[in-house]
C-alpha cells in the first residue's frame, strides 16, 4: 500500500528520532507528503495569588517552547530528503500528545501515523498508559509503532 500523507510524532528523544527517520524514509520512497509534529505540554493554570506574574511568565514560556520545537522539527528533515523533493512540513501543538496527534492526522488526511514506543509491557503500561498506545486506540488511519 502506498501512503499519500504520513504524520510522524516526536518527543525529541532518541526513540522519537527513530520514528521520524522511518517516516522520512517511507515518505521519500513513496513520494508521500510528510508532516512532523511535536506536542508541547499545556502549562497549568497559575496560582491566583500570583496571577499577573504567573500568566505573563507562562505565556512567554509557552511561546518560547513552541519556537524551540518548530526549530527542532525543521532540523529533523534531512537535506537529502528535501533535495529529493520531499514535501515536508512541521506542526507544533499544545495539549495532550495523543489527542493532538490524532486530531492533526484527521485534519490533514494523513493515512499513516508514525510514533515510537518505549516498549513498556504489562502493569506499568496499564497504569501509566503511553502516547503510542492511545494513538493506536484513537486513530482512524494506520499507525506504525517504531521501537
Amino acid at each position: 500500500m502506498l501512503y499519500k500523507h504520513i504524520l510522524a510524532g516526536t518527543d525529541f528523544q532518541e526513540l522519537g528520532d527513530h520514528a521520524v527517520a522511518r517516516a522520512v524514509a517511507l515518505a521519500t520512497e513513496t513520494s508521500a507528503k510528510l508532516t512532523l509534529v511535536h506536542v508541547v505540554d499545556e502549562i497549568p493554570a497559575p496560582n491566583p495569588l500570583y496571577a499577573h506574574y504567573a500568566v505573563t511568565t507562562s505565556i512567554d514560556q509557552q511561546h518560547e517552547a513552541l519556537g524551540r520545537a518548530r526549530t527542532e522539527l525543521e532540523r529533523r528533515i534531512p537535506a537529502e530528503a528535501r533535495a529529493a523533493g520531499l514535501d515536508a512540513r512541521v506542526e507544533v501543538r499544545i495539549g495532550d500528545a495523543a489527542t493532538e496527534i490524532v486530531q492533526l492526522a484527521q485534519g490533514i488526511d494523513a493515512d499513516l501515523i508514525v510514533v515510537s514506543t518505549h516498549g513498556r509491557r504489562g502493569f506499568s503500561n496499564f497504569v501509566l498508559g503511553t502516547v503510542s498506545e492511545r494513538v493506536v486506540r484513537l486513530a482512524r488511519s494506520d499507525v506504525l509503532i517504531v521501537r
